[in-house]
């Protein structure tokens, strides 16, 4: 399949292996003619020095060309097959049906199209150097062993031993690595997580809790980091010094053959040169046999997306859709998903032009009718009919076709990130007249035209920066606008206010006379489209009929008709909570959860986008450890997890950690970042050096081997000068395992701090600064700041250190060698900056914008595969794979301009080196032949100049790290200054407070100081143990008030009492966990549901979690949820239903027992079943307790001790129902408007 796919780009494939054997072929000669210069200047050959510089300089210029060309080619064979793939990835999930994205699980999808992606991409890339490193592997052997056989003896042995060596480590260290940073992904996860749910996490007062878990997760953060810093001391400097071994060797038995006349002095040189390029290439190789590895399999899990088709494919050939009007019918349907039956024996007869309501309680069937109508399912049994001018079974019709007549309108619609006009047109061509109509029938042209943009006004991902109501009414234009002949509308007005609905509602009658409307319905006002009523349970329509003939069916109106119930009371249970508890087995059953490093969080997704598009000029490195976040982002599986579990217990603790890390610091400096390991960054600094002398001690052996040793004819000197180059080795050896495990314990012990100090003061701030700051740049602060301070002081301060040391080590040594020849070296070295500079400049700006054209990529990608169905359902397939392959193919674009960048530039510093070096040559080698140079310091002048270019590129690179690094420091240091504006200065313990008359004293309130004062002069006594609702248009000041008790925020002006006693003099946390806290949109963490519910009394027993949700009447709904307490949460919740969420959470409140109840819309998104649960639950828990219950819905209001009205901040209305529906005003208007629409109902 692989070469299969390169076999489409012929031409560049031809090109690429042809440069890599020219590239090769010229490699291999520069040794040998570099050795006959030498040869020629010491009268050892009969050869003009000039004309072999000038060879020298021809082969340099032919290697450069032909370098470039393979790079180039490489970089655009590998960008466009990974673009292909890409493409071909999103071409094939939109042909999947629902069973199949059933099957998918999105972080393994996107996993692919970004990790897997760019191994393959990386792979590709290697292959053409993999082949001339293979050749030139056998090619070197070839000249060594034609050099002399002896030295073959010594290149040899040391090839399978480094092979071995290079293997072995690879796959520990790529286990290690894996492990690390997986935790590193736990810890970003869990600091997304509490920084979503904050309010969560402040309103149970559980930030020691959360800022604790933070400190175990950065405690086993830096155990794993450290294990893997030990583990690559095992193995790195070993790898590393092994070639500068057999060098030493070489140097003694070549100089020994030497100086018996078996070898020249020039052939010495180019022996040293091929033995070191040798052992270079082959550590490489057995590293690029590591990534091809990765690469393959990460083919094969791409292919295995690529092979994936329909499970109920289109028939061929198909039949056609009937023209005219179209009716429908579903005959004794049956359909599962997996083991769970969700529709047996659903029948259903829908005529054309006719209006049918399914209603029915939670999960009965409802929505997957709707899905199988859509074509996404095909029924395992029974059949689905299309009526008009003949009849045809659904699954005999192409889906495009289907789908062509029929349209649906979800609950949540999908909304892409685009402008209002595109999610409307869904991107067809259709006059501004058809658009305005559309937008007009759905109530949706005023509040677009309100925008600052109109039509063109660009929403969010996902349209979040809209109302759930507006959402809605977008989707149903988009709706009209297909014209559709059957139109189905699953509970698609259910955010949207009762005025609105029925305006919708009176456009939909006018505007589809011959349409077949089949709604979805959780409301009273939905009936009114309804010609006839279909209810619905377990799985089956139990009743058909007419509104009023249902409205004589008990069970019809005991779902449809809550508000009109009797009182609640042990006698008279309400829908799902009939009294009969499930069995415990039920609801605590034995679950399997799957082993959690199996699956693949949004952190580790997000780390893997951040490694696509790596910048070049940083030589394609990505984080720390030579892309460790690539490593994190690859799928476990059980032989990766075998490898992680055959590890060395990770057991090292950060020895800087305590209680004193959680105080605040007014301000961090980088003397106190620094205070606590500034004698380990010196010694390390002094390791790193003495390094760098040894590794710079050999070309002075050399010189002394060759002019002492070989020109005297003393064996003596050459092993002596063996015995200190072993030495040296040895030295170099233990400096760099030293380094190794002290870099990284510097490193990590700082980066555990900053973590800590960082998230204790997080959770320190106030709901204000969370309100107003987006959680993703919270997030930046946290992972990617912290780690670009951490990569610096690891990989960055180490690399400049090195570097800087290297240079003024070789410069010196240049001008002690030969003043004469270290002028001409220099000459090149203006050069060379001015061509990094320039390099540098260029690679940044393209860098830039491939991170951001890659960012785009993934988002779309992410996008396009959370609104597959949105686009299936309305036929832009092909737009949307044509829009996405437009934006990949920028990306791919700016990456071969950015490879052609790299192509120009690195090969050319090699160019420029070999001409450097030629120049020397060619003064050196008359200097020589006349005397004034000893051949020795030649070979030494050679070797040293041989290493001055690299570090010069190396510290280019180093200032980028250090720039990011500065940045982020900055970020930190800002974050940590940030002031607590609801401090926590209280002494007096709440003990008894929460049970007082709450009482607010003519209360000024702004959101910010330079904001408006959304609440003026609010004063309001509620009275110990009463319940208290809040009604009012949005924006009038309702949650702004739960949030002033709840103590999120602190009045400007007044004060918040209980009893006699400002809340602002009781300790802050005391205060908050006597109060039970339940949001409109109720936050969920990624864990259990039973941990959930025990959120605020950690460690609770299964009787107390079973206690509480029995309390509330959750129990029913908990058992409905397969693996019950045990099931684990999606993230936010997911998985589970809103009413399940609000049960769960009202659960949360009732387990701490709290004293005050405080409601903030907790019945804002409900059907009237789940309503009736969560008011019941209500009910149990304001019992003796202080309630507010901020209310959106006016059943809601009615059970209150005392209701009252807000406007502008103010209370404009007080009293209980009765009285306010006398009084006439806002709320008799409220309940009149209710009123009238559950009696046109």
């Amino acid at each position: 399949m692989l070469w299969h796919k390169l076999r489409q780009q012929p031409t560049t494939l031809a090109i690429a292996i042809a440069a890599t054997f020219l590239v090769t072929a010229f490699d291999v000669s520069i040794p040998l003619i570099t050795g006959s210069a030498v040869d020629a200047a010491t009268g050892a050959i009969d050869a003009e020095v000039h004309t072999v510089v000038w060879l020298l300089v021809a082969v340099a210029l032919g290697r450069y060309l032909f370098q470039f060309s393979r790079r180039f080619i490489a970089g655009v064979m590998s960008n466009t097959f990974q673009h292909q793939l890409r493409v071909d990835i999103l071409d094939t999930l939109q042909r999947l049906d629902g069973p199949r994205q059933d099957e998918l699980r999105t972080g393994q999808v996107v996993s692919r199209s970004i990790s897997d992606l760019n191994l393959v991409q990386a792979m590709v890339a290697m292959l053409p150097l993999v082949a001339g490193h293979m050749l030139k592997v056998l090619i070197t052997l070839g000249i060594i062993a034609w050099i002399s056989p002896l030295l073959l003896l010594i290149a040899v042995p040391i090839i399978p031993l480094l092979i071995w060596l290079s293997l072995r480590s690879r796959k520990t260290l790529f286990a290690a690595t894996w492990s690390a940073q997986q935790q590193v992904a736990n810890l970003a996860t869990h600091i997304e997580e509490t920084v979503s749910g904050i309010r969560v996490v402040k309103a149970f007062a559980q930030e020691e809790r959360e800022v604790a878990k933070l400190e175990k997760l950065s405690t086993r953060v830096y155990s794993e980091q450290i294990r893997a810093a030990r583990l690559t001391a095992r193995f790195k400097p070993l790898v590393q010094q092994l070639p500068t071994v057999a060098l030493v060797i070489g140097i003694g038995v070549g100089g020994w053959l030497a100086m018996q006349g078996t070898i020249t002095i020039g052939i010495f040189l180019a022996f040293s040169a091929y033995l070191t390029s040798l052992t270079a290439v082959v550590s490489m190789l057995a590293g690029m046999m590591v990534q091809i590895q990765l690469g393959l399999s990460s083919l094969d899990r791409v292919f295995d997306i690529l092979e994936l088709r329909p499970a109920n494919p289109d028939p061929s050939p198909a039949q056609a859709v009937p023209e005219g009007p179209l009716g429908i019918s579903m005959d004794n349907v049956e359909f599962s998903l997996g083991s769970q039956q969700i529709l047996q024996g659903f029948s259903l007869d829908v005529a054309p032009g006719s209006t049918q309501v399914l209603v029915g309680p939670a999960g009965s069937g409802k929505s997957m009718a709707m899905q199988l109508l859509s074509a996404f399912y095909a029924p395992d049994a029974g059949r689905i009919t299309l009526r008009g001018d003949s009849e045809v079974d659904m699954r005999d019709c192409r889906r495009q076709d289907i789908r062509k007549v029929i349209t649906c309108v979800f609950d949540e619609p999908f909304l892409y990130s685009a402008s209002v006009r595109h999610n409307i047109t869904m991107g067809k061509q259709v006059s501004e007249q058809q658009l305005r109509r559309a937008a007009r029938l759905a109530q949706a042209e005023d509040f677009i035209l309100d925008l600052p943009d109109g039509f063109d006004q660009v929403i969010g991902e996902r349209g979040l920066t809209l109302s759930g109501g507006q959402r809605q009414r977008i989707a149903i234009a988009r709706a009209l606008l297909e014209e559709p002949k059957i139109l189905l509308l699953d509970d698609a007005t259910s955010a949207i206010d009762a005025s609105t609905e029925r305006a919708i509602f009176r456009g939909l009658q006018e505007a589809l006379e011959d349409v077949t409307v089949i709604a979805v319905a959780h409301r009273h006002s939905t009936l009114a489209l309804a010609d006839e009523v279909s209810l619905v349970d377990e799985g089956r329509v139990i009743a058909t009929g007419n509104e009023a003939d249902m409205r004589r069916n008990a069970r019809f109106a005991h779902l449809m008709d809550v508000a009109c119930q009797a009182p609640v009371d042990e006698s008279n249970p309400l829908p799902f909570d009939d009294g009969e508890e499930p069995p415990t087995s039920q609801l605590w059953p034995k679950v399997q959860h799957q082993d959690a490093r199996l699956s693949i969080s949004r952190a580790t997704t997000r780390a893997a986008s951040q490694q696509a598009g790596a910048n070049p000029a940083a030589g394609g490195r990505g984080g720390r450890g030579g892309g460790g976040g690539a490593a994190a982002s690859m799928p476990a599986t059980p032989a990766l997890l075998a490898r992680v579990d055959a590890l060395p217990a990770a057991t090292e603790t950060p020895p800087n950690a305590g209680p004193h890390l959680r105080e605040p610091l007014p301000k961090m400096s980088a003397h106190q970042l620094f205070a606590s390991v500034r004698w380990l960054v010196l010694f390390v600094i002094g390791l790193y050096v003495v390094g760098v002398a040894a590794g710079l001690a050999i070309p002075t052996l050399v010189r002394a081997a060759i002019d002492r040793g070989v020109n005297h004819q003393d064996a003596g000197v050459l092993w002596k000068i063996t015995v200190i180059g072993l030495v040296v080795v040895l030295i170099a050896w233990i400096a760099d395992i030293a380094t190794t495990v002290l870099t990284a314990r510097t490193g990590e012990r700082l980066l555990y701090e900053l973590r800590v100090r960082s998230y204790a003061h997080l959770q320190r701030l106030s709901m204000n600064y969370f309100e107003t700051t987006m959680s993703g740049t919270i997030m930046t602060r946290m992972t990617t700041d912290i780690e670009a301070l951490n990569t610096f002081l690891q990989t960055g301060l180490a690399a400049s250190v090195v570097a800087l040391s290297t240079i003024v080590g070789i410069l010196v040594l240049l001008g002690i060698t030969s003043p004469t020849l270290a002028l001409i070296a220099l000459l090149g070295v203006p050069i060379i900056v001015i061509a990094t500079v320039i390099f540098r400049r260029i690679s940044s700006r393209l860098y830039t914008r491939a991170r951001e054209e890659i960012s785009q990529v993934n988002a779309l990608f992410q996008e396009s595969m959370a609104g597959l169905r949105t686009a299936q359902l309305h036929r832009i397939e092909a737009d949307t794979l044509d829009r996405f392959a437009t934006q990949a193919d920028a990306y791919r674009r700016t990456r071969i301009r950015t490879q052609m960048a790299v192509a120009l530039y690195f090969p050319g510093i090699n160019a420029l080196s070999e001409i450097a070096q030629a120049g020397v040559l060619f003064v050196g080698a008359g200097m020589v032949a006349s005397g004034n140079l000893p051949a020795g310091v030649l070979v030494a002048f050679l070797l040293y100049l041989d290493r001055l270019y690299q570090p010069i590129q190396h510290l280019s690179q180093v200032f980028d790290a250090y720039q990011q690094a500065q940045v982020g420091f900055r970020r930190i240091s800002a974050l940590l200054a940030t002031k607590v504006k609801v401090a926590d200065r209280g002494t007096t313990d709440p003990v008894g407070a929460h049970q007082r008359d709450i009482h607010l004293d003519h209360v000024d309130f702004a959101y910010s100081d330079q904001g408006p004062t959304v609440s003026k002069d609010l004063d309001l006594h509620i009275n110990a143990g009463s319940t208290v609702a809040v009604v009012g248009p949005t924006g009038a000041g309702k949650s702004t008030l739960v949030k002033l008790i709840e103590r999120f925020y602190d009045p400007t002006a007044g004060a918040v009492r209980a009893g006699e006693t400002d809340i602002r003099e009781f300790q802050l946390r005391p205060w908050r966990q006597g109060i039970g806290f339940v949001p409109q949109e109720a936050h969920l963490f990624a864990t259990t549901v039973g941990d959930n519910i025990a959120y605020g009394m950690p460690g609770a027993s299964r009787e107390a979690i079973t206690d509480a949700a029995r309390r509330v009447g959750a129990l029913n709904a908990i058992a409905a949820i397969p693996g019950g307490f045990e099931a684990r949460v999606g993230e936010r919740g997911r998985g589970l239903s809103s009413g399940q969420r609000q049960l769960i959470a009202l659960a949360r409140a009732e387990m701490c027992a709290p004293h005050m109840l405080l409601l903030d819309e907790a019945t804002a998104t409900l059907d009237p079943a789940s309503e009736a649960t969560i008011l019941s639950a209500s009910q149990r828990l304001t019992q003796q307790r202080t309630s507010v219950i901020v209310a959106h819905r006016l059943a809601t209001a009615e059970r209150a001790d005392r209701i009252i009205v807000m406007d502008h901040g103010r209370i404009v209305e007080d009293g209980t129902h009765e009285q306010l529906l006398s009084f006439g005003g806002i709320y008799a208007g409220m309940w009149g408007d209710q009123r009238a629409q559950n009696e046109r109902a």
